[in-house]
């Protein structure tokens, strides 16, 4: 076996599924797309061994196994995947580094395949969860886990229009990465258990920064758009995501203005006006910034000062 183990060349993806191939194939289109070396394992070569065997030697060969876990299409009603899929994710954790396994857990009608009792939740550090209709949807997250794990390497070769890929959505995760987590995370934690109504605007704009996510990952599906075709979407994407931003920290300064004019009375403004007074000027000149970015700094601006005002008044009341 170590023999033979010696002679097989390292790739990149190894796809371990049930009888489901369509969907593993659509999957290994996506893969090969970004350049990445993807294969089942009944497309590689048998070496004389059998299955079990095979899938050993090129758990062992590849640098990420991602293990398709789909409703067991030949059961009604079913609940499972397919046998040899829990028996592979078993092997992919005794014989390689958990660190290098990935699980696409079908979800459907709100239920989840159910993964196997005898693996611990702590050994499976990453489940993607998707559906089949719209698998668009899992393929940032995917991609993501890839990127982390070094796989996502651009290339500088323009006659190579998969890795060229790679080049493009590389830069484009990391802006719309970027927007996630410093601008709307941030500003829902801002109002989430403090104002309904502005929870409910915010939930719209989350619900359309994805849809414009998803966009990018349905041109590469769907309409297999490679390389430099991707720029233009994902340069529209991106601006109209920096969009949700802006109207995510202007209804977060809403939220806030809202709540400071609620505690302005004559006491706060004796003592306290300058601070309420900057956060309006601040605030008043959202509108009025010229570009997305001024738009952004002011309202985070605005929000800062607001707090300040109504955290010490709020501090004032209840002393007195």
């Amino acid at each position: 076996m170590k023999k033979i183990e010696s002679k097989v060349a390292p790739f990149d993806v190894l796809l371990l599924h049930g009888r489901d191939l369509p969907l593993v194939e659509t999957l290994e289109k996506i893969l090969t797309s970004i350049g990445l070396t993807a294969f089942k394992v009944v497309d590689l070569p048998s070496h004389n061994l059998g299955l079990a065997e095979r899938v050993n030697v090129y758990i062992k060969a590849s640098r990420l196994r991602i293990v398709v876990a789909s409703f067991d299409e030949t059961q009604e009603a079913a609940t499972m995947s397919r046998p040899n899929v829990y028996d592979e994710i078993t092997r992919c954790l005794i014989k390689a580094s958990k660190n290098s396994l990935l699980v696409l857990q079908e979800t459907k009608n709100g239920k989840e395949v159910e993964l196997p009792t005898n693996v611990g939740e702590e050994l499976l550090k990453v489940r993607i969860p998707f559906e089949r209709t719209n698998f668009a949807i899992a393929v940032p997250k995917l991609f993501r886990e890839i990127k982390f794990r070094g796989l996502l390497k651009p290339s500088l070769k323009k006659s190579d229009p998969d890795r060229a890929t790679a080049t493009i959505l590389n830069p484009f995760m990391s802006k719309m990465d970027a927007i996630w987590e410093k601008e709307l995370t941030v500003g829902w934690n801002k109002v989430h258990s403090t104002d309904a109504n502005a929870v409910s605007k915010l939930t719209s704009h989350l619900d359309n920064f994805f849809i414009q996510y998803h966009k990018v990952f349905k041109a590469l599906i769907r309409k297999n758009k490679r390389g430099e075709d991707l720029i233009p979407i994902c340069e529209k994407v991106y601006e109209k995501s920096v969009g949700y931003a802006v109207l995510t920290w202007t209804v977060v300064a809403d939220s806030k203005h809202d709540q400071a004019v609620k505690l302005y009375d004559d006491v706060s403004n004796s003592r306290f006006s300058e601070i309420y007074e900057v956060a309006l000027h601040e605030y008043r000149q959202i509108e009025r910034a010229k570009t997305e970015k001024n738009k952004i700094e002011r309202a985070k601006r605005a929000v800062a000062q607001f707090e300040s005002y109504i955290k010490t008044i709020k501090k004032l009341k209840k002393i007195r």
